[in-house]
């Protein structure tokens, strides 16, 4: 990275008619980008509430706050204790290094024996004792006197008021009762799961459980201490770490102008402030990603800047620190496969035209095989397990590959003893999302990224499943021609490597899927490239204050409307109870199971996958639930489908009542229609019911039938 820019007169080639004719070209861009996306997403600021009501609400997210920074504080420690001198680079990794030791611990002892109290006090000691090291070891004035001047001047002070604001305002709202449809369907409910089992096991009728769950062992963690409200609070706050990080870092190594613009091109961000407020493990891999990014900067890429490298020190286990880093990139979830796959690259490359130049050549490739060593022994856990476990280790991707076993065991082996076959029917959830919204011919393609910034929606009740599941800002479209012609003009590692990145992130998402929040980390590493670009395009600073402007007045409009939806609850017109009701229009049904002494055995909930709120055992069965059809597919009689039901233990079933009333139109073959519609006026008797759903339990079988 370099802080070194030329005169503003030489940005633009050529003749001074060319390079008016550029410049004005360069400022209708933006305006164009700016005035459709305003158009597509108005400026309105409903009023609300923004400190709950209780007061005492605060203290539901307190442990996720605790439980973050000793984390940070414990992973320094431990760094620190394997040799770590206090760089830098040490800093980027103490997060990671923490997120580890808990995320390690709670595995072995988890799987072992169990999540008891003795288990619970270990997990904690591993990052409380050490943390120690950090509170009586660090150097905290030298730390202050260097980053004290990014926060004082004009630009970075401005960066970090804003990051405040929409921190604040997204921090203090995860108060409010989760209804965020994955963190029901497995982010909260495995950590749960585990707590009520009182250990890690499989959980083969909750089949995304078989994915990498680094993050979830320290959801787990967080959990010992606080409600499902901290939980999400500890995610959500590694949107606005990564912020901070962006500014902070940039702020130094380039200029604080560099570290605003990086900062507020991802806090701008309105699916960041969404996710702010989930259990979603998104937040945390950007963070982990861009810790990963700046890592190699400090170690290869600072040589130009004009300032040493913060908290110099002797340097001996970069090594270690990386390998962590990457490793838990790779275990957090599937996709961080690719993200540490290409941060090791990155690693591994420079390291290689580093060891051409000098005579340490030796020590440089023995640096990277210890460190994709110690990555692939951190990352690789939760792919041998599900390869053993299901027979694919990137389960629910590559299964033409890896062919897996059925994602619900049970329901797969009881359906075979029960009626002497495979199940007819199986629904592929990728099939259902991918791409949706968003085209697969060439020119769909070529106009995805206008098409994903300008026609972006979250979707829920009041936005159809149309164009893309999730929302973003306009900055780093607004930007990009001037991002890609700086790229190619210049000489900038950093920026070209942040461009890469960003490409290479950018294309993964677009093969396969239309959930914006899978987009994160190409708009962090854009964040990046637009900071790095900022620092030699002075001639268009005035232009992008303009557009931040109205960045920032777009984020607060979403975020205003988004808080408007929780308003009544923050200012204490509803409790957690009736802010759940008025936002899941299932969770009446649900408090009905939970509370009547009539559901013994497991409970079916048919065509509804969020099963967080349910206190009973259940079978999840995906949001079609196919083993259910397949039985009424084949199945000679309705009979036969309550049999296999009780095979899996299963007395009560829970439908939405308009598509109990439509499923005998749902598949098209005769038998099917039958059974759907004699199975629950014979085999069923209705013992719930209200404007949404019914609950029905199987009839108790006649001796001899």
């Amino acid at each position: 990275m370099t802080a070194m820019g030329k005169k503003p007169s030489e940005y633009l080639p050529g003749f001074p008619a060319v390079r008016g004719i550029l410049f004005l070209a360069g400022l209708v861009w933006p305006a164009i980008v700016i005035w459709f996306y305003i158009r597509n997403h108005p400026l309105i600021f409903p009023p609300f509430t923004l400190i709950p009501s209780p007061f005492t609400r605060l203290l539901d997210i307190l442990p996720g706050f605790l439980a973050v920074l000793l984390t940070f504080t414990g992973g320094f420690g431990w760094l620190s204790l394997a040799g770590c001198s206090p760089t830098m680079k040490t800093l980027l990794g103490s997060l990671p290094a923490g997120i580890a030791a808990i995320s390690f611990t709670g595995t072995v002892l988890g799987t072992t024996v169990g999540f008891g109290l003795p288990t619970r006090l270990l997990m904690t000691a591993t990052i409380v004792f050490p943390s120690l090291v950090w509170w009586f070891g660090f150097p905290f004035s030298r730390i202050r006197s260097e980053l004290a001047g990014i926060a004082t001047s004009s630009a970075g002070g401005s960066g970090l008021a804003i990051i405040l604001v929409v921190g604040s305002l997204a921090m203090v709202a995860t108060v409010a009762p989760a209804i965020s449809y994955d963190d029901q369907v497995y982010h909260l409910t495995i950590p749960e799961q585990y707590l009520s089992l009182g250990r890690i096991q499989p959980l083969p009728e909750l089949s995304p459980s078989n994915r990498p769950q680094n993050l979830h062992i320290f959801y787990t963690f967080v959990r010992f201490f606080g409600p499902e409200q901290s939980v999400r609070f500890a995610s959500g706050i590694f949107g606005l770490l990564t912020a901070a990080l962006l500014l902070l870092y940039l702020g130094y190594r380039i200029n604080p102008f560099a570290g605003m613009l990086a900062g507020l091109v991802w806090v701008t961000q309105p699916e960041m402030f969404w996710l702010a407020q989930t259990a979603y493990v998104d937040l945390p891999l950007v963070f982990l990603t861009v810790s990963g990014f700046f890592f190699i900067a400090e170690r290869h890429l600072h040589t130009a800047s004009p300032h040493p490298p913060l908290l110099a020190g002797k340097e001996n286990r970069d090594w270690l620190t990386f390998g962590i880093l990457s490793g838990l990139i790779a275990g957090a979830k599937t996709s961080g496969l690719i993200f540490a796959a290409f941060l090791l690259v990155m690693y591994g490359t420079i390291n290689r035209r580093e060891a051409a130049k000098d005579k340490n050549g030796h020590s440089q490739t023995r640096d990277f095989l210890l460190t994709f060593g110690t990555a692939a022994l951190l990352g690789s856990f939760w792919y041998f397990r599900n390869w053993i476990l299901i027979g694919n280790p990137v389960y629910p991707h590559l299964g033409n590959l890896f062919p897996s076993k059925a994602a619900i065991n049970s329901a797969d082996a009881a359906f075979r003893a029960v009626f002497n076959s495979t199940m007819p029917f199986v629904c592929d959830q990728d099939d259902f999302l991918d791409r949706f919204g968003m085209g697969s011919s060439f020119q769909s393609l070529f106009m995805l990224p206008w098409n994903v910034t300008i026609n972006c929606h979250v979707h829920d009740t009041e936005a159809a499943l149309t164009f893309f599941d999730g929302e973003i800002g306009f900055l780093p479209l607004a930007f990009l021609p001037h991002l890609l012609w700086d790229a190619i003009r210049r000489k900038n590692s950093g920026l070209r490597w942040a461009v890469g990145l960003s490409a290479i992130f950018f294309f993964q998402w677009g093969a396969g899927s239309h959930q914006i929040r899978f987009l994160m980390p190409t708009l962090a590493t854009a964040a990046i490239a637009l900071g790095l670009w900022s620092a030699n395009s002075k001639v268009w600073r005035i232009p992008v204050l303009i557009a931040i402007l109205f960045a920032v007045l777009s984020a607060g409009s979403f975020a205003a409307q988004r808080l408007g939806r929780i308003a009544e609850f923050m200012n204490g017109q509803l409790d957690s109870e009736e802010q759940i009701v008025q936002a899941l229009p299932f969770y009446q049904s649900f408090k009905f199971m939970n509370g009547d002494p009539r559901v013994r055995g497991r409970i079916l909930p048919l065509f509804e996958e969020r099963v967080f709120y349910l206190e009973k055992p259940f079978l999840w069965m995906e949001l079609i639930p196919y083993p259910f059809l397949s039985a009424l597919i084949v199945a000679k009689n309705p009979a036969k489908v309550s049999e296999y039901l009780r095979s899996l233990n299963i007395d009560t079933i829970y439908i939405p009542q308009k598509i109990r009333l439509e499923l005998p139109a749902f598949l098209g073959t005769p038998g099917f229609k039958e059974n759907a519609r004699r199975f629950f006026n014979e085999e069923t008797v209705q013992i719930y019911e209200d404007s949404f759903a019914e609950v029905h339990l199987l009839k108790e079988r006649k001796p001899g039938h």
